[in-house]
């Protein structure tokens, strides 16, 4: 085999290899007290949040998933949390079934991730 098939192939190897290992290693779990993202805290949220339906169909229901999605936001740090509230709207027409229920938008900010970013802006999220 001449030199340049031998390194064609050892190049070829090598990059087979990096692509494996990358696809069949995984990232580092972090710790729940990590100050990054943390799947172990969200499993938690997921828990409470799918405790119960909360359809339309389900007003109740979901006023408390409501209510604990600020609790939550507030725990997070949200320095402003506004609620857009939206009555009697229409769903789409069930089987000869005409439904109204009320929605509500949740925008949370939280003061910026990096206090030297040029911006400065407030970091949102809409829920």
């Amino acid at each position: 085999m001449s030199k340049t098939k031998l390194s064609i192939l050892l190049a070829t190897l090598a990059f087979v290899s990096l692509i494996a290992f990358g696809l069949w290693t995984r990232p580092k779990v972090q710790d729940i007290d990590s100050e990054n993202f943390s799947a172990e805290r969200v499993v938690k949220d997921i828990e409470v949040i799918s405790q119960e339906h909360h359809s339309v169909a389900h007003p109740a229901e979901r006023a408390k998933v409501r209510q604990d999605l600020l609790d939550r936001l507030q725990e997070l740090g949200a320095v402003i949390i506004k609620i857009f509230e939206h009555k009697n709207l229409v769903g789409p027409e069930n089987k000869h079934v005409v439904y109204t229920f009320d929605a509500y938008n949740i925008l949370a900010e939280f003061a910026p991730l990096h206090a030297d970013s040029a911006d400065n802006q407030n970091t949102s999220l809409m829920m």
